[in-house]
């Protein structure tokens, strides 16, 4: 017969291994035997975090620390709640009791720092990511919001070296990529940038947000013809009216004027926004106003037809 324990342990590798209705089925059965386990109090608490059902959540870890006022991982999901809420003092104040409990609990380290972060405490925000990789040096949103909190100070290098450590240790991280595409971006190495969104495809080939960072980073260096092919790319993994206006854009920046027509008729056929429209093509133009001007009135002729 499977104990208690047993079955904890196994709700929380399915918990982990993100199956998350068998962990609470196991979970629920344990308190149907135990209806004082904190822990499986705590399981079911932090499925109802993940599934957004904060009350639920809440509830659940409330009851936790009634039988165990000074549980570390308890306080601290309660800690999560308040991030969810936008509570950010509130936070800081149970990472803080779930830190006195346990030094040792990672976890409780890289939601410190966020919150910390969004309190405008940058020492504090840094101090915390820093425990935490101490503490784990795999955790990759440690290293991310360490490198966030460096590009944010300034120290545009040491946060480019820790976002590479942490889409290194997790190479799907597509907001990794992203933040540190801008890093390079930051630091004048637009062709560093282009390899890593180059590089990040292969793993993620459907991310649209790389192809956008791509097609800008090209605009940027006037490399228009390139910036046309990965609008190209944009467009057979999304159909969105803007992406027909940078296709046009770039289609006028290397002289061909009737893919330009025929994409700014696409855009305008999906959606007429005359300021949308133009906003978006005075940004992914840069400072090419020459480009612009003359994009922008082709847009506005076909639009008039």
């Amino acid at each position: 017969m499977t104990t208690s324990a047993e079955l904890l342990q196994q709700g929380k590798a399915l918990m982990n291994g993100l199956q998350f209705q068998p962990a609470q089925k196991l979970f629920e059965k344990v308190l149907e035997t135990e209806p004082k386990s904190v822990d499986a109090r705590i399981g079911l608490g932090r499925l109802a975090l993940i599934n957004n059902k904060k009350d639920q959540g809440v509830k659940f870890l409330d009851e936790a620390l009634q039988l165990q006022p000074n549980h570390a991982e308890a306080l601290a999901l309660k800690g999560v709640s308040k991030m969810q809420e936008e509570d950010w003092k509130g936070a800081v104040d149970l990472f803080n009791q779930a830190r006195q409990a346990d030094p040792t609990l990672p976890m409780i380290y890289f939601n410190l720092a966020h919150s910390y972060r969004k309190l405008g405490k940058l020492k504090e925000a840094e101090d915390a990511c820093r425990k935490a990789i101490e503490l784990d040096d795999k955790d990759f949103q440690a290293h991310s919001e360490l490198s966030y909190l460096l590009g944010q100070t300034g120290r545009v290098k040491e946060g480019i070296e820790e976002m590479l450590k942490a889409v290194q240790i997790n190479p799907f991280f597509l907001k990794g990529y992203l933040v540190l595409g801008k890093l390079y971006k930051t630091a004048k190495k637009h062709d560093e940038a282009i390899a890593l969104y180059r590089q990040a495809l292969k793993r993620l080939p459907i991310a649209t947000p790389l192809y956008e960072e791509l097609c800008d980073l090209h605009a940027e260096k006037r490399d228009y013809k390139a910036a046309y092919l990965d609008a190209v790319f944009l467009i057979t993994r999304r159909n969105d009216y803007r992406d027909y206006l940078r296709l046009g854009s770039y289609a006028l920046a290397i002289n061909d004027t009737p893919k330009a027509e025929k994409a700014f008729r696409t855009a305008v056929k999906f959606k007429n926004d005359p300021v949308g429209s133009q906003e978006f093509m005075k940004t992914i133009l840069a400072e090419d106003n020459s480009l612009y001007d003359q994009a922008d009135k082709l847009r506005r002729q076909i639009e008039a037809e």
